[in-house]
């Protein structure tokens, strides 16, 4: 099974972005589950530093430079979506990573069961790449479009490659993933869960959590909702 790694980028001059998604790459380096393609859309606008860190690796990176909707991750990931052709998609925020490498296989397995279409995983929080804290054990709830995300962020993701899948909705920031969420599961009903923490979300000042107001975020509910 051919499992896509569909990843929307950015780095500022500061090359903080490039620096997560240093870590990301290197837990996907060491997947045991290596039938895969990772394919990267890169939102950076005055560096070439997530290129050239995707001209480093290991495995093969296809690389794209996104040059619309500034500042809207959602856009970005559905360009990175596009160049995907494994028979699995699998969404990595360039912040986060995998936590064992066992990861992919563990989710490979959930789709041999031809009637999955979706999947979502457990996973945990750092600040620092060594200490873990807040495990989040995936469920799906009925007021998910109220903001109440208790699937997790959209690296807990992982979805098979059909035409009749959603994209992201791209302008939104804060509700994109219960948005998205939300539409699949009108589409297919409820996802899979796999309960083991696969995923890793770091946390830092960056984050579009840490960054939207809280107006932003209350618009975009409302918008969901």
């Amino acid at each position: 099974m051919k499992i896509s790694i569909a990843i929307p980028a950015y780095s500022d001059l500061d090359k903080v972005g490039a620096s997560n998604l240093e870590v990301l790459f290197e837990s996907i380096s060491n997947q045991t589950h290596k039938n895969i393609e990772v394919c990267v859309s890169d939102h950076s606008s005055n560096n070439t530093y997530v290129e050239e860190l995707c001209n480093s690796q290991d495995f093969v990176v296809k690389y794209s430079k996104y040059l619309k909707h500034y500042g809207f991750w959602a856009y970005n990931i559905n360009n990175a979506i596009s160049m995907c052709t494994g028979d699995v998609i699998k969404f990595m925020q360039q912040d986060d990573y995998f936590l064992t490498p066992e990861s992919l296989n563990f989710i490979a397995s959930v789709f041999k069961d031809p009637q999955c279409v979706w999947s979502t995983c457990g996973g945990v929080h750092t600040k620092d790449y060594v200490n873990y804290y807040h495990r989040v054990i995936p469920e799906y709830t009925e007021d998910l479009h109220h903001g109440n995300n208790k699937l997790g962020g959209v690296s807990c993701i992982s979805v098979r490659n059909l035409e009749s899948n959603s994209l992201f909705q791209g302008d939104l920031n804060w509700m994109g993933d219960c948005d998205y969420y939300k539409r699949m599961n009108s589409l297919y009903g409820p996802p899979a869960i796999i309960r083991e923490s696969l995923v890793v979300y770091k946390q830092w000042p960056g984050q579009f959590t840490n960054t939207l107001g809280d107006d932003a975020k209350a618009r975009e509910v409302d918008y969901v909702s």
